[in-house]
């Protein structure tokens, strides 16, 4: 069997995230957006930094998740519709209403797997370059 190379496999990953618009959740930290060309000194510590202290946190998972969206079960990735909101007129918000621009909220909250989406893939941007930047198995191993 062959071995996939990491960094390789990470890429093509993070080219299909590209699609992912940005948001305040992808844009919280700076350091994971600059392209290597123009990393610091500086900014490579604290990457490298970073990235060490995501060795010692446990994976991200769909599965941890104290709320779901009914029908959705716990194994399922749930993503909810970003410009449909709860109808304000109804006891339930039933049937949802569409709001062209306005991005609902809940979209980004425990109802929804996004943020842990937007979470692990910041995690594996970190880890991949920290990989790169020192060739250290052990960060490619962990995005993995």
């Amino acid at each position: 069997m062959k071995k996939i190379n990491p960094a390789l496999f990470l890429l093509c990953f993070f080219c299909v995230l590209g699609c992912v618009e940005p948001d305040k959740y992808i844009l919280s930290d700076p350091a994971i957006l600059l392209p290597d060309a123009i990393v610091s000194q500086q900014t490579e510590t604290a990457l490298l930094n970073s990235a060490e202290a995501l060795l010692d946190q446990p994976p991200v998972r769909i599965t941890d998740k104290s709320a779901h969206v009914a029908g959705s079960g716990h194994r399922n990735y749930t993503s909810l519709a970003t410009y449909w909101w709860p109808d304000p007129d109804s006891q339930d918000g039933l049937p949802y209403i569409r709001k062209d621009g306005k991005v609902n909220p809940e979209t980004y909250s425990e109802k929804s797997d996004l943020p842990k989406l937007i979470k692990m893939a910041q995690r594996v941007d970190k880890l991949t370059k920290a990989y790169r930047l020192t060739g250290d198995e052990m960060f490619s191993e962990k995005a993995l």
